[in-house]
């Protein structure tokens, strides 16, 4: 059971991803009363071994959708006129607008969520490319 990263079970949580190493990522209430992504270690007791990702600049809720083995962890940000944006997270912690690590995003205007990562970091999802919803798939470079 993942808990919550407040520690309290009158507040929302959810667990949408999990990997080989019992890696679990998700949302949850944080501390300061948004809903942030997290990844949580495997193994740790409830409502313990979380970090929290934020949320990208100008945001106020995040979700982490997908980890891999290395804990690349990816999802999506959004901000309170309901624009998103996906995300992808290494080990560091840190939260990157996936977009801004396309090289060649010829036709895309946005990449709105991230849904899956494997081991290789092949990540796919959902975005906007000539005016129409389409899905992407993005190879490391």
């Amino acid at each position: 059971m993942p808990g919550t990263m407040v520690a309290s079970d009158s507040f929302a949580s959810e667990a949408d991803g999990i990997n080989d190493l019992d890696e679990v990522v998700g949302g949850s209430v944080s501390a300061n009363g948004q809903y942030h992504a997290f990844w949580k270690s495997a193994g740790s007791a409830k409502d313990q071994g979380f970090v929290d990702f934020g949320v990208l600049s100008g945001d106020h809720y995040s979700l982490s959708v997908a980890v891999n083995n290395t804990g690349t962890t990816v999802g999506y940000s959004r901000n309170a006129a309901g624009v998103q944006r996906a995300f992808v997270c290494y080990d560091d912690g840190a939260m990157r607008d996936l977009f801004t690590k396309v090289s060649n995003p010829t036709g895309w205007t946005t990449l709105q969520a991230a849904e899956g990562i494997n081991t290789n970091g092949w990540i796919v999802g959902w975005g906007t490319k000539n005016n129409t919803q389409r899905a992407f798939m993005l190879a490391p470079n």
